[in-house]
């Protein structure tokens, strides 16, 4: 269960030119949002023939990864999607984000997080290593998803580091889209 949000909430905020020229932009059509990767890393767009699809963006190439055998790439994915939030827009979002019954056993903690002046929720998962985590992003009725997921031998500290830089580049809501997740 999902412990009371931290009283010092962290904050991820854009600060223009901090990446290197070898980072790209990227500009979401289907869910309206844009962010920044290195160059050498892998973009998958989201479908809108597919329900629930998610835009990928990974330091690997997704088509070589091995199903039976993930531990042998190195490396870092990140899914980012949209839900509906469909609970009255004072109801806090800490408390609609509550995990599958499935996952909730493996939630280390949960706090509140600010991006780019958003206020969101940051759940971890896993072990007291670095492992997968989530930061819900509210803008208006939607809530965007920015899920890391790990693989492989990959230092922890530089796992997180590049994904919080990737999550500092975030802009939600730029279009308004009636988009049905």
């Amino acid at each position: 269960k999902p412990g009371p949000p931290s009283q010092n909430t962290p904050t991820i905020e854009t600060i223009k030119d901090q990446h290197p020229n070898d980072w790209v932009a990227y500009t979401d059509q289907i869910y309206g949002f844009s962010l920044q990767s290195p160059s050498d890393w892998y973009i998958t767009p989201a479908s809108m023939d597919a329900l629930g699809s998610v835009t990928t963006v990974s330091s690997f190439d997704m088509s070589q990864l091995d199903p039976s055998s993930p531990s042998i790439v190195a490396g870092i994915r990140i899914d980012l999607g949209m839900i509906t939030y469909d609970r009255p827009a004072e109801a806090p979002l800490s408390e609609w984000v509550v995990p599958d019954p499935d996952v909730a056993e493996r939630l280390l903690y949960q706090n509140d997080i600010t991006v780019n002046g958003l206020i969101g929720v940051k759940q971890v998962f896993g072990d007291k290593s670095f492992s997968e985590y989530i930061v819900f992003i509210p803008s208006g009725s939607k809530v965007f998803f920015f899920a890391v997921i790990p693989y492989g031998d990959i230092r922890p500290e530089a796992a997180e580091f590049i994904a919080n830089e990737i999550l500092q580049s975030f802009v939600p809501g730029l279009n308004n889209l009636d988009v049905q997740p």
